[in-house]
C-alpha cells in the first residue's frame, strides 16, 4: 500500500484541494479520467482511515494500492488572519524583514556601503508589488491573464509569520501535522509506505515536522513508513537564512534545554527530491539546506543530493510560476515513476528530470523589459502627440511621423532610465559597461527614427547653455542624447548618496526638463487650443515613466538577485558563521574589554 500525504502552501486554502490536485497528477500519469470529486474526500474511507480510498472498479488496478490523504493547517492562520488584531500588516512586517537582513550583514561582515542601498530597493520592491497588481489589473480586464501578485505575496508574508515569528500558532500546526500523520499510520495498513508532496510554506511545516518527529524520543512508528519527500515552490532556504533559530534544536551542536534525541545509526534515506521554477520568486535551489543538513548529520535521514534539486523554467508568467507545478505532468511524473516507483502506460517515459522550455525562458525573460518599454512609449506617444497637436512649431504632423518620433524618443529615455538605474542595482564596473552599452543603443535609435527637423526645435532651449552651439554641430537630437546623459548621471548620483530617494531623482529630473521644454516650445512658437489636454497628457506620461522605473528596479533585481539566487548566496556567505561553524549565535567584531555581563548576553 501506499499513501500520498499532500501538505498545502500559502492561502486560504479549501480543505483536500491540494490533495485532490495530487491525485489528477496520478491519473494523468496513468492516462485515467480524474473523475474525483472534492466530495469524493468526504466519505467514511477518509473519516476513519485518514485517507481516500479510490472506488472499484471505477478506477484501473494501477490506482488500487495508492491512497489519498492531506495535512491540512490552513485553519491555524485563519484565526489571527480574521481577527485582524494579532498579525502585523504585511508591508510593515517585510520592512522588518529588510531590517534583520541588513542587521544580518552589519553583524557578519563590516559595514559596506552598499547596506543603505540594499535596503532602499528591497523596501521599493515591496512599495512596487501594489503597482504590478495594477497592470496585471489591466490585464485582466484585457483578457490577457488573472492573476492576483499582490494577493499570492500577501498570503504568503501572513502564513509565513505565523510559521516563523509565532511560536504557538507553529506549535499548534506541527501538532496538527504529527496527529495527522499518526492517524494516517494507524488507520491504514502498518507496512503502507508513505510519500509526502510538500508546496511552498507546506515544505518548511513538513520539514520541522519530520525533523522534530526524528528528535522525539521513542521517534514515532509513522516516520519510518515514509519513503521518499517531494518538495516544489520551496522557501526552505530563505527560512533558514533569515531565521537560523526555528533550526537551532536541530544542530548536532547543540547543547541547550532542547537537546536532540535522534538515532540515526541506521540511516533511513528519506529520498527526497526538489522542483523549482526560476521565474518563481520564492523558491530557490536549497543548497544551503543541504549543506546545512550535512554539517549536522541529517543527511543520514534523507537521501537529497545535488542532483535532487531540479531547476529549470518551464512557466510562463513570472509570479504565477509559483502555482505552475501541479499542473505540470512533468515534474509530477518524475517523481511518481523515480521515487514512488510506479511504472508509465507505454509511451510514456519520467525518468529524466523536466527540462527547460525554451519559448517559456525566453519570454520569461523578456515580456518583462518589452513591459516596460512599452510603458515608455505609451507616455510618451500621448504627450508628443498632445503637443504636436497643441503647439504650432512646424505643422501638423502624420501619423506615421509621432509614430517614429515616440518610438525614437522612448528608446532614448529606455536607455536613460538603465543608465541612471543599473548601477545603482548591480555593484561593478561590468554593469556599468553594460548601461552605457544600453544607453548607446537606445541614443542611437532615438538617432536614426526621429524627425530632425521636429526634434531640432524641441532642443532649442538648450542652445543657450554656454558651448551647447558647437556641441555635436549643433544638431539638437545630439543635444538631446547629451541631455539624456546628464539626466542619467545626476539621478544615480543623487541615488547614490541617498539612496532612500530609488527612482525619484529620475522623475523628477526628467519631468522638469521636458516641462521646461514645452514650456520654451509655448513661448516661442504659440499654442492653439486649450492646455489642458498637454497638462493630462504630462500627468499621464509622469505616471507612466516613474511605473516603468519602478517596473525596471523590479524586473532587473528579480531577474539578477533572484532568478540567479545572488541574494541567497549573499545571505549565505553572512550566515556561514552561525550555519557552519558550530556558533549557534552570529559572530559579531571583538570589542576591547567587554563587560562580562555583555560577553554573557
Amino acid at each position: 500500500m501506499k499513501v500520498i500525504v499532500t501538505v498545502h502552501g500559502i492561502g486560504d486554502q479549501t480543505k483536500f484541494e491540494t490533495s485532490q490536485a495530487a491525485l489528477f497528477q496520478f491519473c494523468r500519469f496513468f492516462d485515467v479520467p480524474a473523475a474525483v470529486p472534492l466530495g469524493s474526500y468526504h466519505n467514511d474511507s477518509v473519516a476513519t482511515g485518514g485517507a481516500l480510498v479510490l472506488p472499484e472498479p471505477s478506477f484501473p488496478e494501477a490506482l488500487a494500492n495508492i491512497r489519498f490523504a492531506e495535512v491540512y493547517w490552513a485553519d491555524v492562520p485563519r484565526i489571527p488572519e480574521t481577527d485582524g488584531h494579532t498579525l502585523e500588516e504585511s508591508k510593515k512586517w517585510a520592512k522588518t524583514i529588510v531590517q534583520r537582513l541588513i542587521l544580518r550583514g552589519k553583524v557578519a561582515v563590516s559595514p559596506k556601503k552598499w547596506l543603505p542601498t540594499t535596503e532602499s530597493v528591497l523596501t521599493e520592491m515591496i512599495e512596487a508589488l501594489g503597482v504590478i497588481e495594477s497592470l496585471l489589473l489591466v490585464a485582466k480586464k484585457g483578457g490577457i491573464v488573472d492573476f492576483k501578485l499582490s494577493s499570492l505575496l500577501v498570503n504568503y508574508l501572513g502564513d509565513v509569520q505565523i510559521v516563523t515569528d509565532f511560536a504557538e500558532y507553529r506549535q499548534k500546526i506541527l501538532d496538527q501535522f504529527s496527529a495527522t500523520m499518526s492517524a494516517i499510520h494507524d488507520a491504514s495498513d502498518r507496512d503502507s509506505d508513505i510519500y509526502i508532496v510538500a508546496h511552498s510554506e507546506g515544505t518548511v511545516v513538513s520539514l520541522l515536522g519530520l525533523m522534530t518527529a526524528f528528535c522525539s524520543n521513542p521517534i514515532p512508528h509513522w516516520v519510518k513508513r515514509i519513503k521518499g519527500l517531494m518538495t516544489i515552490g520551496s522557501p526552505l532556504d530563505k527560512h533558514l537564512l533569515l531565521w537560523p533559530e526555528l533550526w537551532t534544536r536541530f544542530e548536532s551542536h547543540n547543547n541547550g534545554g532542547d537537546q536532540i534525541a535522534m538515532d540515526l545509526s541506521d540511516p533511513y534515506g528519506i529520498k527526497w527530491l526538489n522542483y523549482y521554477d526560476n521565474g518563481d520568486p520564492i523558491a530557490f535551489d536549497l543548497a544551503a539546506f543541504r549543506r546545512w543538513m550535512r554539517t549536522h548529520g541529517w543527511n543520514r535521514a534523507f537521501d537529497f543530493s545535488d542532483s535532487d534539486d531540479i531547476g529549470f523554467s518551464r512557466y510562463y508568467f513570472p509570479g504565477k510560476a509559483h502555482l505552475d507545478y501541479w499542473q505540470d505532468d512533468g515534474v509530477f511524473g518524475h517523481f511518481i515513476q523515480n521515487v514512488v516507483q510506479e511504472n508509465p502506460p507505454e509511451g510514456k517515459d519520467f525518468r529524466n528530470p523536466p527540462g527547460n522550455k525554451l519559448l517559456a525562458e525566453l519570454t520569461s525573460y523578456a515580456v518583462p523589459y518589452f513591459l516596460i518599454l512599452s510603458l515608455v512609449y505609451v507616455g510618451v506617444y500621448v504627450l508628443y502627440k498632445a503637443v504636436g497637436d497643441s503647439i504650432s512649431f512646424g505643422g501638423d504632423l502624420s501619423s506615421s511621423d509621432v509614430f517614429r518620433d515616440a518610438t525614437g524618443i522612448a528608446s532614448l529615455l529606455a536607455g536613460t532610465m538603465v543608465l541612471a538605474r543599473m548601477p545603482r542595482l548591480a555593484r561593478g564596473w561590468k554593469w556599468r559597461f553594460i548601461a552605457a552599452g544600453l544607453f548607446g543603443a537606445g541614443a542611437t535609435s532615438f538617432w536614426r527614427l526621429v524627425n530632425h527637423g521636429t526634434l531640432d526645435k524641441m532642443a532649442e532651449p538648450f542652445l543657450y547653455i554656454p558651448g551647447a552651439e558647437r556641441f555635436a554641430g549643433g544638431h539638437g537630437v545630439g543635444i538631446l542624447i547629451a541631455v539624456g546623459a546628464v539626466i542619467s548621471t545626476l539621478a544615480a548620483m543623487a541615488s547614490r548618496y541617498i539612496p532612500r530617494l530609488g527612482v525619484k531623482p529620475l522623475i523628477a529630473l526628467t519631468g522638469l526638463t521636458i516641462l521646461g521644454m514645452i514650456a520654451f516650445l509655448m513661448d516661442g512658437y504659440g499654442h492653439k487650443g486649450s492646455l489642458w489636454p498637454i497638462f493630462l497628457a504630462g500627468s499621464g506620461f509622469i505616471y507612466l515613466w516613474w511605473l516603468a522605473s519602478l517596473v525596471f528596479d523590479l524586473v532587473f533585481i528579480w531577474q539578477r538577485f533572484i532568478r540567479h539566487s545572488v541574494i541567497i548566496r549573499r545571505l549565505e556567505q553572512w550566515s556561514e558563521p552561525c550555519l557552519y561553524q558550530g556558533n549557534s549565535q552570529m559572530r559579531r567584531p571583538p570589542a576591547p574589554e567587554p563587560h562580562p555581563q555583555v560577553v554573557q548576553a
